[in-house]
Order: C-alpha cells, then sequence, then structure tokens
C-alpha cells in the first residue's frame, strides 16, 4: 500500500467507526430499556408479563434476522438508501 492511498483511506475508516459508534449509541439504549416498561405495559393493557415478553423478544429476533438482509442490501444498493428506508420503516 502506498503512503497516498493511506491517507485516503484513513479519514473513512474514522468516519465509519464514529458513524458505527454513534448507530450503536443510539440503539443500544432503547434495545435494553425494554425490561423497564413491562409493569407499566402490563397494568396499561392488561395482556400477561409472557404475552408482552413474547412480543418484546420477537421484535428482538426479528431485528436480528434481517440484518443480514440489510446489509446485503446496502452492498448492492448503497448504505445511504438503504439507511434511508429503514428510518422511514
Amino acid at each position: 500500500m502506498n503512503p497516498s492511498t493511506r491517507t485516503v483511506a484513513a479519514p473513512a475508516v474514522g468516519l465509519v467507526l464514529l458513524a458505527a459508534a454513534g448507530t450503536f449509541a443510539l440503539t443500544m439504549g432503547t434495545r435494553q430499556t425494554m425490561g423497564l416498561f413491562l409493569s407499566s405495559l402490563n397494568s396499561a393493557t392488561h395482556l400477561g408479563l409472557g404475552s408482552i415478553s413474547l412480543a418484546m423478544a420477537f421484535g428482538q429476533l426479528w431485528w436480528g434476522l434481517t440484518q443480514p438482509f440489510a446489509g446485503a442490501l446496502a452492498d448492492r444498493l448503497g448504505a445511504g438508501r438503504v439507511l434511508l428506508v429503514g428510518v422511514l420503516l
């Protein structure tokens, strides 16, 4: 790798890491605090803790299962387009 290629690629790597860290910080809060809302959802809807937990678990499962497909689409169509569609959904 010659020095000119290394200097061009270095800022892009830092920007990608910064964007990934920002996305991680924004999304982990919503994913990790779901358990705090169980009792209030249970008292408001009377669905039961099992039903609410199952719905939350399916949400987490769906989030995890769609990641490889979203990554493949991002490789094919571009990350910006896939991110925009995800935000709109």
